[in-house]
């Protein structure tokens, strides 16, 4: 029994999982410099080291973005193999009849799990605002 409800959290969880809208894309760097520049009435030299330190800044957070799109992939491999091995397990003492069961459990909440998602996407605007709000 406790196998059974350790796969339910585990089939239920694979959900949250699910990848959040991108983030806005920065501001380009020469775009930043130039209007520094004019606001703040940069020198040659002042804009130079500006430029420089905003570059390092942003290849600094694409590496950040890169290094975490890499961990969520591993815990996402993590998730799928755990819950692999568990359902095998689970499947290890049921008999044939009760594994058509469950796979039929599986499926219909692999169903549901779409539905939502699919319903979730029709509720988001271009602008990634719900109509909830």
């Amino acid at each position: 029994m406790k196998s059974l409800f350790t796969a339910l959290v585990l089939v239920c969880s694979l959900n949250l999982l699910a990848q959040p809208a991108d983030p806005p894309k920065p501001i380009p760097v020469d775009k930043q410099v130039a209007f520094l520049k004019t606001k703040l009435n940069l020198t040659a030299d002042q804009e130079q080291k500006i430029r420089e330190i905003l570059e390092k800044a942003e290849q600094e957070r694409e590496a950040l973005r890169e290094q975490r799109k890499q961990e969520k992939e591993e815990a996402k491999k993590l998730v799928s193999d755990r819950f692999k091995a568990t359902n095998d397990q689970i499947e290890s003492v049921l008999t044939p009849e009760q594994k058509k069961e469950w796979e039929a459990i599986k499926e219909k909440r692999k169903e549901r799990r779409e539905d939502r998602k699919d319903k979730g996407k029709s509720d988001r605007h271009k602008d990634g605002k719900s109509d909830k709000n």
